[in-house]
């Protein structure tokens, strides 16, 4: 029998993020402290990990982890990779063999590039170097120790990743795509760890609406979600997601509850957008402190007060299908006017419509 340890389930930034003060970063619920993205798979004498996340050690020790018997990387990202060097005691404390590394090619070569000096390339050894014996993969299946490993090929914006299948569970992060071919090696599934980073559009990410409509397709008995972002607090993403199961069409309409931000709907495909509208914003209400009388709370105070009024502070969002109606490139954007950002109140309310 396959034992499954989810050891983190943040994005590339943890939550809480770093500087941030948002309510998914204040939070104190413990489900809102999220590690980097990472799965220990255990059988009675094999031990395997998938991907060396950013808090690798951390979770290494969390889970009295002793031994290594394979490493299997989803991808070349740096927070799936950016542990590697913290496997060097796995090769210390086993008679120095190295640890069995399995890759997509790139992914490989990546990690060559980031860590020359576990390749060959040290200037001196010091405390000692990683030591990984690399095995490149592609689709095929093959065998850690008596666990097989099936490679699941999906897309992460531009670039190849794979998921992976143990028995009848399987793990798809860092994905916005996963191809009919791949869908057919996902079913009869007990368990589908799936990527959801955020409510809104992200071109390398499945969206908490996209990764619940791959759910349905995939239909496996329990789906949860992985690779969360601090956009979304677990406990109001439990109440909203309870709502909407129980409204077939209707309308949300969110409003905000403050004269220095503003929401709005706009493209969410491309960041350029977001610096465009900044830029714009900054020309057409510029941050003088000598053309405002109503400066108290600083250079920003009345800037931000005029461009919450030109933006507005609601929008109403049609629901077809119990989801949001929003079009191919849309997403909802909470605009911050201030310079040092502070928790924001927003009121949403849905109302259904009985057909």
């Amino acid at each position: 029998m396959l034992r499954f340890t989810i050891l983190g389930t943040g994005t590339s930034t943890g939550v809480p993020c770093v500087a941030c003060t948002c309510a998914t970063c204040m939070s104190e619920d413990s489900r809102d402290k999220r590690l980097r993205t990472s799965l220990l798979v255990q059988s009675e004498t094999t031990t395997i990990v998938v991907d060396t996340s950013a808090d690798f050690r951390q979770q290494m020790l969390s889970h009295s982890v002793k031994s290594i018997d394979g490493i299997v990387y989803t991808h070349h990202h740096y927070d799936h990779i950016s542990g590697f060097d913290d496997t060097r005691p796995f090769t210390f404390f086993n008679d120095d063999q190295p640890v069995k590394c399995f890759a997509l090619k790139q992914t490989h070569d990546v990690i060559r590039q980031t860590f020359p000096y576990a390749f060959g390339q040290a200037e001196q050894i010091g405390g000692g170097v990683p030591g990984a014996d690399f095995t490149i993969i592609d689709d095929e299946p093959f065998m850690i120790g008596d666990i097989e490993v099936i490679p699941i090929p999906m897309k992460h914006g531009s670039i190849r990743v794979n998921g992976y299948r143990f028995g009848n569970f399987a793990y798809c992060t860092d994905t916005n795509h996963i191809p009919l071919s791949s869908i057919d090696k996902l079913q009869g599934l007990d368990v589908l760890i799936l990527d959801a980073l955020r409510y809104h559009t992200h071109p390398t990410h499945f969206t908490i609406e996209e990764a619940n409509e791959m759910s349905k397709m995939i239909d496996a008995k329990q789906t949860y979600y992985t690779h969360i972002a601090h956009q979304i607090k677990h406990a109001e993403c439990e109440k909203l997601d309870a709502l909407m199961q129980k409204v077939k069409y209707g309308t949300l309409h969110l409003f905000l509850c403050h004269t220095s931000a503003a929401i709005t709907i706009n493209e969410d495909a491309d960041p350029d957008v977001t610096l465009d509208m900044m830029d714009i914003l900054d020309r057409i209400v510029p941050m003088h402190r000598q053309l405002y009388r109503h400066t108290a709370e600083g250079p920003d105070d009345m800037t931000s007060h005029a461009l919450a009024s030109l933006i507005g502070c609601s929008v109403t969002i049609p629901i077809q299908d119990g989801r949001m109606a929003l079009g191919t490139w849309q997403g909802i954007h909470l605009c911050e006017f201030r310079h040092h950002a502070r928790n924001r109140k927003l009121i949403a309310t849905l109302h259904s419509i009985q057909q």
